[in-house]
């Protein structure tokens, strides 16, 4: 199965990083709600890639209130590497995370057997999404949506996101796979719809 959508069309990305974004769209920073997570998981960076490194989630103008929130849910338990939570919310929404057979459970397990907490964090906070017209659908990093792996800065995106090197997207351009590193979704409902890797 493939997890490509379509690239979102002339919206400019809104980039909620700190210091380099303002206004009504600006996320609430992962630190605060960590803070207000007092069951989360305890994690240091021996046990979880992305333990206490907070962020703001990059998203597109136009983009729903419920598909923020949803986001910004994502990224606070990335960061706090909370597995409980997001093995609750990927039970929930019925997730894909994997291309074999893998519970939500064993997925998000720690200490970790990939960066997986890395990557989550990472493409929520920069990465641009693309949106899908067809299932309504928004993909973090837009380089996964649709044909967009013909445009040659999505690439270039995606690697400064830190998703994938240089080799790796010179490697799959050869190929013709298009981007096959990692990649979430998140619906206009708010439902994660996949966090998945490979092809």
């Amino acid at each position: 199965m493939s997890a490509k959508t379509r690239a979102l069309g002339g919206g400019a990305a809104v980039l909620l990083a700190a210091g380099l974004g303002a206004g009504p769209a600006m996320a609430a920073p992962a630190a605060r709600e960590a803070a207000n997570a007092p069951n989360a998981a305890k994690a240091t960076s021996a046990t979880c890639s992305r333990a206490k490194r907070p962020g703001r989630v990059v998203v597109v103008r136009g983009m729903p209130t419920t598909t923020r929130a949803t986001a910004r849910a994502l990224l606070g338990a990335g960061v706090r590497c909370d597995a409980a939570a997001l093995t609750k919310r990927a039970e929930r929404d019925k997730t894909r995370l994997s291309f074999g057979i893998v519970t939500a459970k064993e997925f998000f397990a720690l200490p970790e057997k990939e960066t997986k907490y890395r990557y989550l964090v990472d493409a929520l906070v920069k990465a641009r999404p693309g949106y899908d017209k067809t299932s309504h659908d928004y993909v973090w990093p837009r380089l996964a949506a649709g044909d967009a792996y013909l445009d040659r800065s999505a690439w270039d995106e995606a690697v400064a996101a830190g998703l994938l090197t240089k080799a790796q997207a010179a490697q799959m351009r050869r190929d013709g796979t298009g981007y096959l590193g990692w990649r979430l979704a998140i619906s206009d409902r708010g439902e994660w719809r996949f966090f998945i890797a490979g092809d």
